[in-house]
């Protein structure tokens, strides 16, 4: 007998022989490695489904929850794990609550109570299993059914739910409810029409339930009927200023009357009564940042990512706040964060749900990388060729990358729906401009101007555009009025370039002296200065306004250029 377990011994990898990891500190490699040497060992099965499930406890953590180990019952094991649910300790009595079916696979309790901590802990798929199990070992299907509909719902599992959650099967007091469910779902897959068939089903039963109603007035939020869903919620206000969802669709109500105010009011409500509400934390950080309260959205952009880290839209909302108030250094972290989070994003789920995909390719966008920002956006507008901000992001994007052609294609078919329309002019304004259509992007440029006259860039491009189709006189007349109302070293720079390509030379001098300190005292206007200068033929005063440049700022490239070329001029060739 001992000479058979040698030899079975000796079968075992080393690891096994020399005092083993004990399991639960063993990594998953480890743990296929030691299901491979024994198969029979149900212990590390175990251990490797709770890391796919993502339940595993590090050895730390599940001493620190004060597990019992030595329970024998599976009804000891469930006492245990209500223990670890008043102490918060909800990954501790998952365990428990498992050790307590494997004790008793009939032990519908624990099956319950699992499913709904696994709901709590947003692990749907694990607690979708778990409500069937139940269901297999003979759990009332009028009270389990529900509640499986609501992890189906929770997963986005909607066809399945559509399947499982048939009216027919179900008594007539649960049908209203089922409806809403199968309504939702519907919603979730965008057929609205068939989701007011369920929930106006909903509405007429003999208890309405208000959860009918909500989802209604959701509806008419989704289609902009804003008379129809501020009716439904009107009929639910005594009972529905509990429920989270109806303070998040009046946000949304008063958001598209432009009510900020009474948006983020509403917003405030729906988290007082549910702190993690995933859309009202994402609308009102969205609000708040479109409003200018960086602060505020900073603080409702952290909470949403410590609730749900992987979340797109708060990913992309952390970008853009970070983009604008954050270094560079923070946006790169951000940014390498949010392509590892896209990464784990199976393909299909971006075609079964093209949301995913315009939160993919902004989040691309924002991050720097363009190629893969125009592939996502250019599939999400095969499914919604009418969304105008993809297609501004796209047409940018494409415009970045020196795609002219691509983004004058993407524009010429928005332009289907949205003829002369001042955003989508600039960009093709942009995209002439690179393929140098100058007269093609003249117009283009008009029309932006026309509607936005204060936009500096605009003008500044309609300056330089006039300039490239030889009229510099007006190129300069616009440039000067530019500078009157906007005085900066970008304006200043292009009407001095253009006065010194036309020999203006005391007129550029006139008008860096002019200038306040912050931008006659500035590199550009020393060097700007200097060539004027060597216009006039007055080399040494030249010559003194390019080293004063080079003494402001030492790794300056223009004024060591200019002055080699004076010396070049004065055939000093080793000096230049």
């Amino acid at each position: 007998m001992h000479i058979i377990l040698l030899l079975l011994l000796s079968c075992l990898s080393g690891s096994l022989i020399a005092e083993p990891k004990p399991l639960k500190e063993q990594t998953e490699k480890e743990l296929k490695q030691t299901i491979k040497a024994n198969p029979a060992g149900f212990r590390a099965y175990y251990l490797l489904a709770q890391e796919y499930l993502g339940l595993r406890e590090d050895a730390s953590d599940t001493e620190n929850s004060n597990i019992n180990q030595d329970l024998e019952t599976s009804g000891a094991y469930y006492d245990d794990a209500l223990l670890q649910l008043e102490n918060g300790e909800n990954r501790a009595a998952v365990i428990q609550l498992t050790n307590a079916i494997k004790s008793d696979t009939r032990n519908l309790s624990a099956y319950l109570l699992l499913a709904e901590t696994l709901m709590d802990m947003r692990q749907y798929e694990s607690a979708e299993f778990n409500y069937r199990e139940a269901l297999k070992y003979g759990a009332d299907p009028n009270i389990v059914t529900l509640q499986l509909g609501e992890a189906l719902i929770a997963g986005e599992q909607y066809e399945k739910l559509l399947v499982d959650l048939s009216i027919s099967n179900l008594p007539s007091e649960l049908k209203p409810r089922a409806r809403v469910m199968r309504g939702r779902a519907y919603i979730g897959m965008r057929d609205y029409e068939k989701a007011k068939e369920e929930l106006n089903d909903a509405t007429t039963a003999g208890e309405t339930p208000v959860t009918a109603h909500i989802e209604m007035a959701r509806l008419g939020v989704f289609e902009n009927d804003i008379d129809s869903a501020r009716d439904h919620l009107d009929k639910i206000r005594i009972p529905g200023q509990y429920l989270p969802e109806y303070w998040l669709i009046l946000g949304e109500i008063n958001r598209l009357e432009g009510n900020d105010e009474g948006a983020l009011i509403a917003y405030s409500q729906a988290l007082a009564l549910k702190e993690d509400h995933l859309l009202a934390l994402q609308a009102s950080a969205d609000l708040e940042m479109e409003t200018g309260d960086f602060t505020a959205a900073k603080s409702l952009i952290d909470v949403l990512r410590n609730f749900y880290p992987a979340d797109l839209r708060g990913l992309l909302l952390a970008l853009n706040l970070t983009s604008q108030e954050g270094t560079t250094e923070q946006l790169n972290q951000l940014a390498f964060e949010a392509k590892t989070v896209i990464d784990t994003i199976d393909y299909n789920e971006m075609q079964d749900d093209p949301y995913t995909l315009i939160l993919v390719g902004s989040i691309h966008h924002l991050s720097g990388r363009l190629t893969e920002a125009s592939s996502a956006l250019a599939q999400y507008l095969e499914f919604s060729p009418t969304d105008l901000y993809a297609i501004r992001l796209l047409a940018n994007a494409q415009l970045q990358l020196k795609q002219a052609t691509a983004a004058i294609r993407t524009l010429n078919n928005a332009s289907k729906y949205y003829p002369a329309h001042p955003q989508l002019a600039l960009l093709f304004a942009e995209a002439f401009i690179q393929q140098k259509k100058y007269a093609e992007a003249a117009p283009q440029l008009d029309l932006y101007i026309n509607s936005q006259p204060k936009n500096k860039h605009a003008r500044l491009q309609r300056a330089k555009l006039n300039a490239s189709l030889g009229d510099s006189s007006s190129a300069i007349t616009e440039l000067e009025e530019l500078y009157k109302v906007d005085p900066d070293t970008s304006v200043l720079t292009t009407l001095s370039n253009l006065l010194l390509a036309t020999g203006n030379y005391d007129r550029v001098i006139e008008l860096v002296t002019k200038t306040g300190p912050q931008t006659n005292e500035t590199i550009e206007a020393d060097v700007i200065r200097g060539r004027a200068y060597v216009g006039q033929g007055l080399v040494a005063k030249a010559r003194e306004a390019f080293n004063s440049a080079l003494v402001k700022n030492p790794t300056s490239t223009s004024a060591p250029y200019n002055i080699a070329l004076l010396d070049l001029r004065s055939g000093d060739l080793k000096a230049a």
